[in-house]
């Protein structure tokens, strides 16, 4: 009997699901082996299992509660910031778990060098936040 199986090949996003994945992986060998299914099972089983668990974060994600939008533009916002982090990992080859973090650090940097306190801008853009999301003008 000649049992075939297509392995699906998705990205590890974060170490998180490399970790987790490591460990499904384990738990696969000590299910499969015994059984002496082929390897390939083994794959097939990590990859349902890493489908259950990316949906399970999409549940989550879709479930959250958002503030408010007055104006109606933070989706808006946050595809431009979505752009900026995609072209700041392009340009530094950062992991999107990494990305906000280290755009964050160079925007430090950045500030460092052209005489602004980031510190200050922080503040103001939690100030512009707080005013896109509460409807209230926050920065007189």
């Amino acid at each position: 009997m000649n049992m075939t199986h297509k392995i699906v090949t998705d990205p590890v996003e974060t170490l998180a699901d490399l970790k987790l994945a490591m460990h499904y992986v384990k738990q696969a060998r000590n299910l499969l082996l015994p059984l002496r299914l082929p390897v390939s099972g083994e794959c097939c089983f990590l990859t349902s299992t890493l489908d259950q668990l990316r949906a399970l974060r999409t549940a989550t994600w879709e479930a959250r509660q958002l503030p408010p939008d007055p104006e109606g533009m933070n989706n808006r916002r946050a595809a431009w910031a979505g752009q900026a982090i995609a072209a700041f990992m392009a340009a530094t080859g950062t992991d999107r778990e990494d990305a906000v973090a280290d755009l964050l650090a160079d925007l430090i940097h950045w500030c460092d060098r052209n005489g602004q306190a980031f510190g200050h801008e922080m503040a103001r853009a939690k100030d512009h936040y707080q005013a896109e999301t509460l409807g209230e003008d926050s920065t007189d």
